[in-house]
């Protein structure tokens, strides 16, 4: 039996026969803090990508607890789409907000998702072109070792469409490339760093 189920049992029957499903005076709904709403790849979304939203409630003192119905909306479908399972769809640029609401004690918890329309194919072959690999190449063992790691983490960016990590890898490499005092270091990653700045514009980092 739900906690909904069991509160409507309640209210129905008399409280001598209450006492008989274990139910107090009365129906009595969880004491409920709030709803906490996340993503695991932050509040930005690529246009077309999805992403799995979790939501949990929060007791009255405030540790999260389980065993909770939710219901989701979006504040602008055209936006961003949430179906039942709280998984939400990019559809276009803008902004919107989805709210997931706790059935068994009615409080929501809101998150604002950003939707961006960053070329992700455009960009992966951008810095897996094999230009860019040989520039990588032709640097010195410290600086190609910071832009592999940088083109790897972007990569693991683009594949999960997380705009934070894909921030990080680009200020990363540029990083790399402004501290380069080797003259070849200084030539190629000056090189590279153009394919690093197209990728942060099909990106709409900048």
């Amino acid at each position: 039996m739900t906690p909904q189920t069991a509160r409507i049992l309640c209210a129905m029957i008399t409280f001598g026969a209450a006492a008989t499903y274990g139910c107090e005076k009365g129906p009595t709904a969880p004491r409920c803090g709030g709803v906490e709403v996340s993503s695991p790849i932050g509040p930005r979304l690529g246009r077309t990508r999805t992403t799995q939203l979790a939501a949990s409630v929060l007791s009255a003192s405030n540790p999260p607890s389980a065993g909770f119905t939710f219901t989701w909306q979006s504040s602008a479908p055209a936006i961003a789409i949430v179906g039942t399972s709280g998984l939400v769809t990019g559809v276009a640029t803008g902004s919107a907000t989805i709210t997931a609401t706790a059935l068994e004690c009615d409080v929501s918890g809101t998150l604002v998702e950003q939707v961006i329309d960053a070329d992700f194919a455009t960009a992966h072959g951008i810095l897996t072109d094999l230009f860019a690999s040989a520039l990588q190449n032709g640097m010195t063992a410290t600086l190609r070792g910071q832009m592999q790691q940088a083109v790897t983490q972007c990569l693991t960016g683009m594949n999960s469409g997380n705009f934070d990590t894909l921030q990080v890898c680009i200020a990363n490499a540029r990083r790399g490339i402004a501290a380069a005092t080797d003259s070849t270091d200084k030539a190629l990653g000056a090189t590279f760093g153009l394919f690093v700045d197209q990728t942060s514009r099909l990106l709409r980092l900048q």
